[in-house]
C-alpha cells in the first residue's frame, strides 16, 4: 500500500493507530514482510535524502 485510503474512516483510523501516526503527512517505511523499518521516514527524506532509501533497503531507519 502506497497510501492509506481516506475512506473508510474506521480503517484509516485503525491503521494510523496501529502505526502511532498523529501527524500528516507521515511516511512509514515497511519491509516486504510488512515490518516497520521506520516511522520517521519524512524526517529521513528531509535530512538524509541522498541515502535514506539505500539504508531502508538494508533495514536501517535512514536517519543517520
Amino acid at each position: 500500500m502506497y497510501a492509506i485510503p481516506y475512506d473508510p474512516e474506521s480503517r484509516r483510523r485503525q491503521i494510523m493507530s496501529a502505526l502511532n501516526v498523529n501527524k500528516i503527512p507521515s511516511l512509514i517505511v515497511l519491509d516486504s514482510s510488512g515490518n516497520v523499518i521506520t516511522t520517521s521516514g519524512r524526517i529521513a527524506v528531509e535530512d538524509n535524502s541522498e541515502k535514506c532509501v539505500e539504508e531502508w533497503l538494508q533495514g536501517k531507519p535512514g536517519t543517520t
